[in-house]
């Protein structure tokens, strides 16, 4: 809950603008930055939080390569 908050209120009140994420997407970076995980991901939803939340690799769909 408490990655959860952190998370939201990042989203919500420190980047500017604004950057609403889904309910579904703050619980997945919440797990991700409480067990200190990587997220693969091959969308931007993530872009916005810096890796102290979210370390992640995306995947461009279109090529199949990977970059951090």
């Amino acid at each position: 809950m408490e990655a959860y908050a952190e998370i939201d209120y990042f989203s919500e009140k420190v980047v500017k603008p604004a950057c609403q994420m889904g309910k579904n997407d703050m619980w997945i970076a919440a797990t991700v930055a409480s067990l200190n995980l990587w997220l693969l991901t091959t969308d931007a939803d993530f872009d916005h939080l810096p890796e102290r939340y979210v370390k992640r690799a995306k995947i461009e769909v279109k090529t199949g390569e990977t970059r951090n």
